[in-house]
Parts: C-alpha cells; sequence; structure tokens
C-alpha cells in the first residue's frame, strides 16, 4: 500500500491565472477525489489545490492512500489521481498543436465522437481534462500533463499488478547459504552470481575462466562478442573498469584482455586474490540500471541508472524494499530515469519488476547473514533483464569461533 510520504511540496504557487478553476456550470458537477494522507497538515493545501484544478478532495480515513515524490507537486498528485480514475482511454482532441502532440505521444489516442475522455488544447497553450457532465480539469502545460498522465498509467498498472505473485525457486535459500557459509567476506563475482541465480536473477551466459587460453576457449563456446570481469574477493570492475575488457570479438582480443586485467589487479591492488575472469556474452542492451542493498532502518533499495550521462542527468532512488510487484511499479513510477525504462505494462517492463522483486525477496531472505548487495550492470536482453556485474557481502559463520 503506498501513501503519501512527509515533507511533501505545498500547493503550486504559479498565480491565479495559470491555475484559474474552470467557470461553474450549474448543469455539470466537479470531479471529486477521495483520498487518505499521513500528514493532516496538507489537507488545506490539498483541498485548495484541487479546488483551482478543477476538483474536488475529499480528505478521509480509510480511502485511497496516495504515494508522491518529494520532487512532486500537490497539483500533479491531483492531476494524476483525476487521470488514474478514468475508465478507458483517454484521447487528445484533434485540433491540438505540433507542441502538444509532441508530448503526448504515445500516451492519449486519438480523439473520437465516442471518446468519453478527451483532452483539449485550451488558447494559453495549456491542456484541459473533459469528461461528460463533469468540469474540466486544468491538467497543466503539455510537459505537465505527460507527467500526470505517466503516474496515472503506473498508478493503473500498480493496481492491477497489486495481486500478482512473484514465485523464488524452490530451495533457494538452501542453495543461497550454501554458498554464503563461512567467515566475514566480500563474494567474488562468480558467487554472487550464483547466489542470484539461486534466486531466479539470471547473468548473461558465462563461464569462470582461470587462465587466458581457458578464456579464449570459454569465448569460443558463448560466441563473440564477449566481456571479461575480474573474479575475485578482494577488487570489483564494480569499482574500477580497468578490471574489465568488454565486447571482445576474437580469441587474441580475449587473451591479452585476460592479461590486461591481470596487469592492472597487480599493479593497483598487489595484495588482491584473483580467481581470473568471468566471461560473459556481450549484452548491447540500453538502458543499464544499477541496484544496491542500502542496509538500515528501514533497509532500502537504490535505483540508478548506470551509464556516464544517466548518472549526471538523474539523481537515484532510494526506496522501501519492494515486497510484491505492485510497490516496485509503484516506486519506478517517482524514478526520475522511468521515462528511458520499458513500459511497464510490456513483457520487459513486468520482468524488470520480478527482478526488482526478488533481489528485494533474496534481501529479506538473508537478512542475518547478507550485509551488501549490487547489480551493475543490470541490462535488457530481449523481454528479460540479465546481470552483466555483481558483488555481495555477507556476515557469514567465523569458523574460527563457531559463531
Amino acid at each position: 500500500m503506498t501513501r503519501l510520504a512527509r515533507g511533501a511540496r505545498g500547493a503550486d504557487e504559479r498565480g491565479p491565472r495559470a491555475m484559474a478553476r474552470p467557470p461553474a456550470a450549474s448543469a455539470r458537477v466537479a470531479v471529486e477525489l477521495a483520498v487518505e494522507l499521513l500528514d493532516p497538515s496538507l489537507a488545506p493545501a490539498l483541498v485548495a489545490t484541487g479546488a483551482r484544478l478543477g476538483a474536488q478532495v475529499r480528505v478521509s480515513a480509510g480511502a485511497t492512500p496516495l504515494m508522491i515524490a518529494p520532487e512532486d507537486t500537490l497539483a500533479h498528485v491531483v492531476r494524476s489521481e483525476v487521470l488514474a480514475g478514468v475508465d478507458g482511454s483517454v484521447d487528445l482532441e484533434t485540433a491540438a498543436s505540433a507542441r502538444a502532440r509532441r508530448a503526448l505521444e504515445g500516451l492519449a489516442g486519438a480523439a473520437s465522437s465516442k471518446s468519453a475522455a478527451i483532452v483539449r488544447e485550451e488558447p494559453d497553450g495549456r491542456m484541459s481534462l473533459h469528461l461528460r457532465d463533469r468540469l474540466p480539469v486544468d491538467l497543466g502545460e503539455p510537459p505537465e500533463a505527460a507527467a500526470a498522465m505517466r503516474s496515472a498509467r503506473a498508478r493503473k498498472l500498480s493496481a492491477r499488478l497489486a495481486a500478482r505473485e512473484v514465485q523464488i525457486p524452490d530451495g533457494a535459500e538452501a542453495r543461497a547459504r550454501a554458498i554464503t557459509f563461512g567467515p566475514s567476506r566480500t563474494l567474488s563475482d562468480p558467487s554472487s552470481r550464483r547466489v542470484l541465480e539461486a534466486f531466479g536473477i539470471h547473468a548473461a551466459a558465462w563461464r569462470l575462466a582461470e587462465n587466458a587460453a581457458r578464456a579464449a576457449a570459454h569465448a569460443r563456446v558463448l560466441g563473440y562478442p564477449i566481456d571479461l570481469r575480474v573474479a575475485s574477493p578482494d577488487v570489483s570492475a564494480i569499482d574500477e573498469p580497468r578490471f574489465s575488457a568488454l565486447e571482445l570479438r576474437a580469441p587474441g582480443e580475449v587473451r591479452e584482455g585476460f592479461r590486461a586485467i591481470a596487469r592492472e589487479v597487480r599493479r593497483l591492488s598487489p595484495s588482491a586474490r584473483s580467481l581470473g575472469v568471468t566471461v560473459s556474452r556481450h549484452v548491447p542492451g540500453a538502458p543499464r540500471l544499477r541496484l544496491s542493498l542500502e542496509r538500515g532502518t528501514p533497509d532500502r533499495l537504490r535505483i540508478a541508472l548506470d551509464d556516464a550521462i544517466g548518472r549526471r542527468l538523474t539523481r537515484p532512488l532510494v526506496t522501501a524494499i519492494p515486497t510484491d510487484a505492485s510497490s516496485a511499479a509503484s516506486a519506478l513510477a517517482i524514478f526520475e530515469g522511468r521515462d528511458v525504462l520499458p513500459d511497464l505494462d510490456t513483457a520487459s517492463g513486468r520482468a524488470l519488476l520480478e527482478v526488482l522483486v526478488r533481489f528485494s525477496r533474496l534481501s529479506l531472505v538473508l537478512a542475518d547473514t547478507l550485509t551488501g548487495a549490487e547489480i551493475a550492470p543490470l541490462a535488457p536482453l530481449g523481454d528479460s533483464w540479465v546481470v552483466l556485474g555483481t558483488r555481495l557481502s555477507v556476515r557469514g559463520v567465523d569458523v574460527a569461533t563457531g559463531s
């Protein structure tokens, strides 16, 4: 269940012209929303915002709880809730400008005489939602309307996914604990992959190679191009890109890539233990994500884009551990990088939600021993998502004391 977070911004401050309520009409009524708030002090601002937009907001216990990101305005929340309550599709009037059509592309269909919900462009360039026998609701400028429509779509999807259960493979905990058993330590990339695979989080096809010749042999079996990443409990390609060699296309490149990684490990971390490299099939898909577990009270999941541009343009999302597909969809709805992710109502989108849930379930099942977990990167492969690099750390059994 999602709820309104404390510390949300108040109503928009853009002046009476921008937020003017549509003229009253005796034969028509305003849209009404019934919501629940965790912070009662926000109620007056929410009600006032709804009035300015053309919607009546009624705050009551037991109604539908709201979720709002810290960067969202209450106007965005009201618009999203109104759009989420529309039965059927929301269509864009045919007379809309090219600017409006670009902003709402893929979010609204073409209006017809049978459309029950139509988005119209007003003379001042703002968008408004028109429902039968209802006063129009102000949706703001085209980018604001598009953002509200995306949030509404995510809310609808979240409701449909509420009953969707992600099944963890039988024996997952036993297989994972067999790997994590032992002293407190950081697991190598291969061992971390095996723990994730026990919970149904799959990696691109891979093999462990102890030397350059074995790496080239594995590459022939897996098929080119391939990636190499250091396999070590002490260092990781997640922290140091020079501990990896990507998109290699010939046996000679693979052998030289192995040697280059070994040289860099000896130069930068001479005391590091090395098991060799993981040889994996190169996955060219985008976007790439970075998931990490942040232990605390409560535990949190950190989601970020794992490319140089994405890291500069979007902030990571730190959210409560999503234990089901619905809460995972709600988290991604407020992630700043959501625009580059697949539609969550597609096969690829649903597969991404499953990975988030499985990663979270792993952290809960192994809460007593797992002290940290990272996937970097996680990349799309067809309709699935695969792990390309990972690192887990454990607080295991101290074999010296038996505790």
